[in-house]
């Protein structure tokens, strides 16, 4: 009885030893994926912060080049308000040249005018006082042959004598 107590309690060991070494598998392998599972919450941490920091990084550079945008803008618009005054000024310029050509051209016109009128006056004084140069010079000549014709009549009386 004895042996068989014995035997017994070995068995009973033997049972309690398969039994915790069973439990020691399982808890080293609960063990094993729990350092596994820490490790993959590690690298996810990892992988969160790191996206966090690249998500800051982001904004910053983001409200880097808004700010950035925002001053160029600013600049082409001060720039387009600045050439749309410059063209305005100088389309008044181009205005006012045109309308003192445009005067110029009136005044050039009736100046034109007038001296066409003085021309047109001084043809017909000039038509005028030929016609009355050619009639002096017809009334002249017409004198120049009656003084001929008296002189020719005396010498032609003077020898009938």
């Amino acid at each position: 009885m004895r042996e068989m107590d014995v035997n017994a309690k070995r068995e009973l060991c033997q049972q309690q030893e398969a039994r915790l070494k069973a439990e020691l598998a399982s808890l080293e392998r609960d063990l094993q994926e729990s350092k596994e599972k820490e490790s993959l919450v590690a690298s996810l941490e990892k992988c969160l912060q790191e996206g966090k920091e690249r998500e800051r990084s982001l904004v910053e550079e983001g409200t880097k080049r808004e700010a950035q945008f925002k001053e160029l803008l600013r600049s082409l618009e001060a720039e387009k308000d600045n050439l749309e005054e410059r063209l305005m000024n100088q389309l008044a310029q181009l205005n006012g040249s045109i309308a003192d050509y445009q005067q110029e051209a009136a005044d050039n016109r009736e100046h034109l005018a007038e001296l066409q009128r003085e021309v047109e006056r001084l043809a017909r004084e000039r038509a005028e006082l030929e016609a009355e140069a050619q009639s002096e010079s017809d009334g002249a000549a017409r004198l120049e042959e009656d003084m001929k014709q008296a002189q020719r009549e005396r010498e032609s009386g003077s020898r009938v004598w």
